[in-house]
């Protein structure tokens, strides 16, 4: 009786009217209050008691606006976010360890191209103890010289790690030339030549810039209500700097798309990838796009793997940032073949139509994650942060499903031909013959150029 169930709901999630339950039942945003707390803006959902509050969950995300536009320095996000927790005046690493094992606190801080968060999940009643040294932690780090001198030799080690497999190497080098020349090539976590250049002061400079009273978005999920929230927000964190809210970088990148840029590695399968402009969530092609590169993505995995064994792995993606990208990528001892059966699907779906039945059966396998993804509070804090940070706004955190059912055939075939152009190419690996001709036959590079260069 128990299966029989499961799959009645497993079923009712996938149905082609969409969900069993009700929409309101599903909503990310009922419930959910705005306001600020010393000017600082905070979205609330009190989601109630369901046993006793004092053992309910609460997560909590702050969130700060700007990314890789906050320094100079390739690398310093990463370390800045990793250093956080390493001391305060106060609190000395093991303190900050012993606090965060004991009250089984989850805490993490993480730097993106476009915000800095910190994520603590805990036991509201350990809010107490938790929240005075999440407090310390993003007013007055210490950045100690001796930890400092650790965390840059264990990044360096990680950076060293990446140029290990050809498959990194190929995310790597894609990055370097895709976004050359513009502010998102200096990535969050740095090159090794740039990693041992940050210093104590780099970080200390970053401090003030990123958590400031106009720099700062406060997201919190769990059974407490705006006065108690308030109350608590304004203690820990209401004597944070003023300072000025980052502005974020809208400009395109100018990739090169008139050539394969090839890297040779010894290596059994070669790697290659594509990368292509892509708009952004608020947009209104995004929608008809992430249908379209999931059903690209089947479409590859029948013809390139499963009918012609050419591969273990392809895919093709599709991002979320705020300057946005997709990309096509695979990796096969027969490469040539393997390019030219992606870029002639990429081909059909141009100039051909995708059927209505095949796109709402899309929209339909989307919706199981979906909803996945905003069973926990602390995934609920981070979409409703996504929607502010990408300036779409927290309202609109739950309007994505009803777009997707609006998708026909002839925006799939509409954002197919506009946005699967003018792509950059990166191959790594020990052979690049045939894969330039086979784009050029295709038509997607203008000449059969090449570019080579020693992966260092």
């Amino acid at each position: 009786m128990k299966k029989l169930f499961s799959f009645f709901a497993f079923y009712c999630v996938l149905s082609s009217k969409g969900v069993c339950m009700s929409e309101q039942e599903f909503d990310l945003t009922r419930g959910v209050v705005s306001f600020s707390v010393k000017e600082m803006p905070v979205i609330l959902n009190n989601t109630g008691p369901i046993h006793d509050v004092s053992d309910e969950i609460v997560a909590l995300r702050i969130n700060a606006f700007g990314g890789v536009n906050l320094t100079k320095k390739a690398g310093a996000l990463d370390i800045f976010t990793k250093m956080l927790s390493r001391r305060t005046y106060s609190y000395s690493k093991e303190k900050i360890d012993e606090i965060f094992t004991r009250t089984g606190a989850s805490v993490s801080a993480s730097g993106s191209f476009e915000s800095i968060s910190v994520t603590i999940k805990c036991l509201k009643r350990f809010l107490p103890e938790v929240l005075p040294v999440i407090s310390e932690m993003i007013r007055v780090p210490k950045f100690d010289p001796s930890e400092l001198s650790l965390v840059l030799k264990q990044q360096e080690s990680d950076l060293r790690s990446e140029m290990d497999t050809p498959d990194s190497v190929l995310g790597l080098r894609m990055h370097q030339l895709y976004f050359k020349n513009h502010p998102y090539f200096d990535r969050p976590s740095g090159y090794l030549d740039t990693i041992n250049q940050i210093t104590r002061d780099d970080l200390a400079s970053l401090l003030f810039k990123t958590f400031n009273r106009n720099n700062v978005l406060f997201v919190l999920i769990g059974s407490m209500t705006e006065a108690e929230t308030k109350a608590e927000l304004e203690r820990y964190f209401g004597n944070l700097p003023a300072g000025n809210r980052t502005i974020e970088i809208r400009e395109q990148p100018k990739n090169d798309s008139s050539k394969v840029y090839d890297y040779p590695m010894k290596s059994p399968t070669t790697y290659f990838m594509a990368k292509f402009k892509a708009p952004s969530l608020e947009s209104d092609d995004y929608p008809a796009l992430s249908i379209a590169t999931q059903i690209l993505d089947n479409r590859l995995f029948d013809e390139v793997r499963t009918k012609r064994a050419l591969t273990y792995s392809v895919s093709s993606s599709l991002g979320n940032s705020l300057i946005n990208s997709g990309s096509l990528y695979v990796s096969s001892t027969k490469l040539p073949e393997a390019v030219g059966v992606i870029f002639e699907e990429v081909k059909k779906m141009q100039i051909g139509r995708v059927t209505q039945e095949t796109i709402d059966m899309q929209v339909n396998k989307f919706l199981s994650s979906w909803f996945l993804n905003r069973e926990t509070r602390a995934s609920q804090a981070i979409i409703l942060s996504l929607y502010e940070i990408l300036g779409i706004g927290w309202e609109n955190s739950n309007s994505f499903i009803k777009r997707l059912e609006k998708v026909n055939s002839d925006q799939i075939q509409e954002v197919m031909k506009k946005y699967f152009r003018d792509m950059s190419y990166v191959v790594v690996g020990p052979d690049v013959q045939g894969v330039p001709e086979k784009l050029h036959e295709l038509g997607f590079i203008v000449q059969p150029n090449v570019t080579s260069a020693e992966v260092k």
